[in-house]
């Protein structure tokens, strides 16, 4: 069984901002965050799995993974915060009508993008 790469989600968001169709520019931004931040989520749940934690496989895993980064030092919580602001920018690309993401939309998929490469940058996981 192959193991699918969370950071390709990262390339789908590219796509949507680069590649979409202008008659549904909003619809493909609201995805685009939303992909980015699925890509950033599973990156961090990931490496604190490596790191020994567990998480539940419904919603409350994403407050779980993100106060999870906000434990240790600065670098960690620099990626808890990050993290924590993307999932409000998903939450108003996902939920809220009213909302205009298509500013904000290239803006949360570089926090993805910064996010996976703060994530790359911690020290390795000690092996058991």
């Amino acid at each position: 069984m192959t193991t699918f790469d969370w950071s390709r989600f990262l390339v789908i968001a590219d796509d949507l901002l680069t590649e979409g169709q202008p008659r549904l520019r909003e619809a493909a931004s609201r995805s685009a965050v939303s992909r980015a931040y699925y890509a950033a989520f599973h990156g961090a749940r990931l490496r604190l799995e490596a790191e020994g934690k567990t998480f539940p496989t419904n919603g409350t895993a994403h407050g779980l993974v993100i106060r999870g980064f906000f434990e240790g030092d600065a670098a960690r919580k620099r990626i808890g915060k990050l993290l924590s602001q993307l999932i409000t920018d998903r939450h108003e690309a996902d939920y809220s009508a009213d909302a205009s993401v298509d500013a904000s939309a290239r803006e949360s998929v570089e926090q993805a993008r910064l996010i996976l490469k703060l994530l790359h940058e911690l020290p390795p996981v000690p092996a058991p």
